[in-house]
């Protein structure tokens, strides 16, 4: 998932600069000896509630030195003889904290990623429901994989002896060629290695068409398809925009790759089985 940040984050930060600059603020005129320093607790643990790593550790080294500014501005009182102390184990504390706070925004993250790629594939599942043409499978698969990738088109490919044919897509521009060689281009290189690619501003013969024209692909994805962990095809997605590197999308494209692929051998055998009866009824028919 993408982890930029939202405004969300940006109030949390806002808050957490705002409790700091609250308590050295309050330390330059309250006597030594009293716990003000605590609110930096507070500083630290909302950061909690944002999804920026880097933000607890910072909060808490930023307490830690507003710390050491405060022991040595605060008023004098008789209550200050364990006030170093009590400050050292504080800013101790301080990170400590953090890096637990750290600890639970990775959790956090890993566990929203796993439900991402889970829903993504549920979705990938469901338009594959059925007992669809092979055309009509490969468009809604396609459809889903566009919709969750926010791609604008995308093509699904099958191999076909020395050659990858086209099956279907979503949002297909016409004259998109009906076949490729399997060993040249990226695509060659996909089918080969097994594994998905995202590529930048590269030539491809994918484009976005609209009744006001084309526009070309600036981001690509490719991903091989398998049955019984063999390739059988591939999928090829593009977008006219540019969006943050993320690799949960290639790791949806390698989860899907077993379903859609499995899900095309099946309708393209049951193809054939149809076509099959319908020459053997036909041939009765004759004989008849």
């Amino acid at each position: 998932m993408n982890a930029a940040p939202t405004a969300r984050d940006r109030w949390i930060w806002l808050a957490s600069a705002g409790l700091m600059g609250l308590t050295i603020g309050l330390e330059l005129v309250v006597p030594l000896g009293y716990a003000v320093w605590l609110t930096y607790f507070m500083a630290v643990a909302i950061t909690l509630f944002q999804r920026r790593l880097e933000a607890p550790v910072l909060v808490a080294l930023g307490s830690c030195v507003l710390l050491a500014v405060g022991y040595n501005l605060a008023p004098a009182s008789t209550n200050s003889a364990f006030s170093f102390v009590n400050r050292s184990i504080g800013g101790v504390s301080f990170v400590l904290m953090a890096l637990t706070v750290v600890k639970a925004i990775q959790a956090r993250r890993t566990a929203a990623d796993a439900l991402w790629l889970q829903e993504g594939e549920n979705d990938v599942t469901v338009s594959l429901r059925g007992d669809p043409e092979p055309r009509t499978l490969a468009d809604a698969a396609m459809r889903s994989l566009c919709a969750r990738l926010n791609a604008d088109v995308g093509a699904l490919y099958r191999l076909h002896g020395e050659r990858l044919v086209l099956v279907g897509g979503a949002a297909l521009p016409t004259g998109l060629p009906e076949s490729l060689p399997v060993k040249a281009g990226q695509w060659g290189e996909v089918l080969r290695e097994g594994q998905p690619r995202r590529l930048e501003e590269d030539e491809s013969s994918l484009e976005i068409e609209t009744a006001l024209g084309r526009a070309r692909v600036h981001q690509r994805l490719l991903g091989p398809i398998t049955a019984d962990g063999v390739v059988v095809g591939m999928v090829e997605l593009g977008r006219a925009g540019v969006s943050p590197a993320r690799s949960l999308e290639l790791d949806l494209l390698r989860v899907c790759a077993e379903p859609v692929g499995m899900a095309l051998r099946t309708a393209l055998l049951r193809a054939q089985l149809v076509e099959l009866l319908e020459e053997t009824q036909r041939q009765s028919e004759e004989l008849q």
